[in-house]
């Protein structure tokens, strides 16, 4: 459900008061996800537009009062970011993969391309992460690689239904040095999940296992 939606250079603040407000009113859990070029304050998630339970809470919101004024009463419901159209960013690597796919059109054996996973952002255990938390995420790892960009980084984000991942660089199987991989994989030596390194179990003989952080990886650019 959209609370607000705000553009320009003080969307961020923008959308900060109105989440606050959003919490005075008693509609906790209300973030902020980028939408095209600007911000939009969100509460809840809903099956249908249809549902008893999505009508309930348009409602709800539309009469939630703060100092005797109803600050909601335009809510309205939109659809989740899967399912909005729009340009996609450059630095996202659905773009990377449209044009990589366009470039190699009818190609008979097309080359993969990899890039370097250094970051994740999202929940750790198996549970279904709510809205907040995608959007959270995707909000993280977007402000990550802003900063690796702006120290001349060749980073990109990728969103999926789980979390948000960050890498560094691209790889084209025919046309890399496998050596430029090798020197990025020195400089980023390890994933940092949620921005802090993981240590995981790593087994050295059959009788021991060592704790270590999580190593940067090489993956396939998402299809």
């Amino acid at each position: 459900m959209l609370l607000g939606a705000f553009s320009g250079a003080t969307a961020g603040a923008d959308a900060a008061r109105t989440r606050a407000l959003a919490d005075r009113a008693g509609l906790t859990d209300a973030y902020a996800e980028r939408r095209g070029e600007g911000v939009a304050v969100l509460w809840g998630e809903f099956a249908s537009p249809g549902s008893p339970e999505s009508k309930a809470a348009l409602d709800r919101a539309r009469r939630a009062t703060v100092g005797g004024e109803q600050p909601f009463s335009a809510s309205m419901l939109v659809p989740p970011p899967k399912q909005v159209e729009g340009e996609l960013s450059p630095w996202d690597l659905r773009t990377v993969r449209r044009e990589f796919e366009a470039r190699n059109e009818g190609r008979r054996l097309k080359p993969s391309l990899s890039t370097l996973m250094i970051g994740f952002y999202g929940p750790t255990d198996s549970r279904e992460p709510s809205a907040k938390e995608r959007a959270d995420a995707r909000a993280a790892a977007e402000d990550a690689v802003k900063k690796l960009r702006a120290e001349g980084e060749e980073a990109y984000f990728f969103h999926g239904p789980r979390g948000s991942s960050v890498t560094i660089g691209l790889f084209e199987n025919d046309r890399v040095d496998p050596s430029v991989a090798a020197d990025l994989r020195k400089k980023y030596p390890h994933k940092l999940v949620n921005g802090a390194g993981l240590k995981v179990s790593v087994r050295t003989s059959a009788t021991q296992k060592v704790e270590r952080l999580e190593p940067s990886q090489l993956v396939e650019v998402p299809r």
